[in-house]
């Protein structure tokens, strides 16, 4: 279980979390940077104690007081309970220059272990994991073709799509070499008409 302190104000943009990491946490503006801008916060403003997975708090003698839901805490030590709210300077939000957040928990969340295998493809594991439909297994070797292919968004190219390419660049040559004939053919005519043109005017 994680215990944490959080901010209450809603003019803050990025909340303030001061996190309760040990046993004894003591909380003011000589131990939390962030809580400099709040005037009313003393150096060492209070102390927070957990025994037995209980929290208590108590005031370190501060210049403007700590209080817990309203109700102002002295040197001894008082309970704490999940959702309290803790006032640092003030009990109120609307007042200006103290902090005032809520007792709050979060559960830890314990991450699996993974052994991780450095020379398993991480993309060849995500193929192998779409072909399993209709109960095929999974150890089925995955191709190089297949690899690229998924990679590249696009499917590999058949034998009947190999055939059709090679038919359209045959079409494509051949217009292309039936152009050029007619280009030199009409070349070839213009010069003998010309030629005929000197002849006849001589």
């Amino acid at each position: 279980m994680v215990y944490f302190l959080e901010e209450l104000n809603p003019e803050t943009y990025e909340k303030i979390k001061i996190f309760l990491n040990s046993d004894e946490v003591v909380v003011g503006q000589c131990r939390i940077f962030s809580l400099r801008r709040f005037r009313k916060v003393s150096k060492y403003h209070a102390s927070f104690f957990k025994k037995h997975g209980s929290w208590y708090v108590r005031d370190l003698k501060s210049h403007n007081k700590l209080y817990v839901n309203l109700e102002e805490v002295h040197s001894e030590w008082g309970p704490l309970e999940i959702g309290d709210i803790i006032g640092f300077g003030t009990p109120y939000l609307s007042e200006d220059g103290g902090f005032v957040c809520v007792f709050a928990s979060k559960t830890r969340v314990k991450s699996k272990s993974f052994i991780e295998n450095k020379s398993e493809n991480p993309v060849s594991s995500t193929i192998q994991q779409d072909h399993l439909q209709d109960g095929e297994s999974t150890n089925k070797p995955i191709t190089e073709q297949e690899l690229n292919s998924t990679v590249s968004g696009t499917g590999t190219m058949n034998s009947d799509d190999n055939i059709r390419f090679s038919e359209d660049c045959k079409v494509f040559v051949a217009a292309v070499l039936q152009l050029c004939c007619q280009i030199f053919k009409n070349e070839y005519l213009w010069k003998n008409r010309i030629d005929d043109i000197k002849i006849t005017q001589n």
